[in-house]
């Protein structure tokens, strides 16, 4: 295996501070709502745009939370097939990014 020389290095830890800024400026202005689904699809968008192997862990439970806590909320109504659709892949999307 080999390893990042630190040319690499820095490369790498420029592209994740770069595209965290990206991710800062898009919360700050509104455009990552806008979802069809904002009350599941905010906590899973920031969990997949999450850098910080550190941080990821918590996003990823709270975007689990919020899909479970939906789809217990759907079980009593008789429509919502489609949104159902929408939260099982955002548990499956949950599962690739654990």
């Amino acid at each position: 295996m080999a390893l990042l020389g630190p040319r690499c290095k820095v490369s790498v830890w420029r592209e994740n501070v770069i595209l965290e800024g990206a991710v800062a400026t898009l919360r700050k202005s509104g455009q990552l709502s806008g979802f069809k689904y904002p009350q599941w699809q905010v906590p899973l968008r920031e969990a997949i745009l999450e850098f910080d192997r550190e941080r990821l862990s918590e996003k990823v439970q709270a975007a689990a939370k919020a899909i479970h806590n939906r789809l217990q909320e759907l079980t009593t109504e008789s429509h919502g097939f489609d949104e159902q659709q929408a939260l099982l892949d955002g548990l499956a999307t949950l599962e690739i990014l654990k």
